[in-house]
């Protein structure tokens, strides 16, 4: 029998006392990408603990989630605020196995990146883009097998 497993957002689900008796748990990996250049003048970015950001910085969001269970889990859905001050790099949210669409409402409501419009300041619309984004969220499109993992991520600038 297949559980069935809803994630209304990753910040509730590590707050988490309503998700106590699930199998599934989810960890959140917050870190930034520094730019090493080796001896030979060879670039390479590497990922750190984002103990401190500062504007310019890139942040890397890793929501790991684990079914502790022997039954698959169906039905997955991650929702991830962009934190403030952080502008969303434009397709950078992982979709292997997953449907991402994305919110410009605070949450409320979720589309593809291509439909998604805004309303300047001036009052006209205009096609969203990766700074207009709210939140983002993932919709697995396969089961989680028991005693499996799975991870979605996305980057963001701090402004």
């Amino acid at each position: 029998m297949r559980s069935p497993f809803f994630v209304l957002s990753a910040a509730a689900l590590l707050a988490g006392a309503a998700f106590a008796a699930s199998p599934m748990s989810v960890t959140t990996l917050v870190e930034k990408e520094v730019v090493v250049r080796d001896t030979k003048g060879g670039v390479k970015v590497n990922r750190i603990p984002a103990l401190t950001v500062v504007p310019g910085d890139t942040v890397v969001y890793t929501y790991n989630l684990k079914n502790g269970g022997k039954a698959p889990s169906e039905n997955i859905i991650i929702v991830a605020p962009i934190p403030a001050q952080m502008k969303y790099i434009d397709k950078s949210a992982t979709t292997q196995s997953t449907i991402v669409t994305f919110s410009v409402d605070a949450g409320k409501s979720f589309g593809e990146a291509a439909k998604l419009e805004v309303t300047d300041k001036d009052g006209k619309r205009r096609p969203a883009g990766a700074g207009d984004y709210t939140h983002i969220r993932w919709v697995m499109s396969v089961p989680l097998d028991g005693g499996t993992a799975r991870a979605v991520a996305f980057r963001a600038v701090l402004e």
